[in-house]
């Protein structure tokens, strides 16, 4: 519970920072941390078991934060991403893509695998 309360002041600052205003923002005062990504962001994100912080931007990349808001590293897409992030069991991170592919990457950031799932199905990843 301690990782999400620090967490979500810094996810609010995400959402600022990179074009999502949210109504009820925490004063930029009380940020803890803030990252400037190359374009707004895209879908919902999601935490793995670390506190790293999985994202998409309009910029096509897919960032990975960790707890205290520092770049760990970002992977390019490619393409358009519709925005859906998901990381599984397996601590492997699934995002879709505008045209219904689903991308699976590791930790590291590196693609694992891309499937076709379906032309403009507007998917969500399960996860595994």
């Amino acid at each position: 519970m301690g990782v999400r309360r620090l967490l979500l002041p810094a996810l609010l600052a995400i959402s600022c920072i990179t074009g999502i205003v949210a109504q009820d923002a925490p004063d930029p005062r009380q940020w803890l941390w803030r990252f400037v990504a190359g374009g707004a962001t895209v879908g919902t994100g999601a935490f793995d078991a670390r506190g790293v912080y999985y994202f998409v931007t309009e910029d096509r990349f897919l960032y990975a934060l960790n707890p205290s808001g520092a770049m760990i590293w970002r992977a390019d897409l490619g393409r358009r991403p519709a925005g859906h992030v998901v990381v599984g069991a397996s601590q492997s991170v699934y995002v879709t893509m505008a045209h219904g592919d689903v991308l699976s990457f590791n930790r590291d950031g590196r693609l694992v695998w891309s499937v076709r799932a379906g032309d403009g199905l507007p998917l969500a990843p399960v996860a595994d």
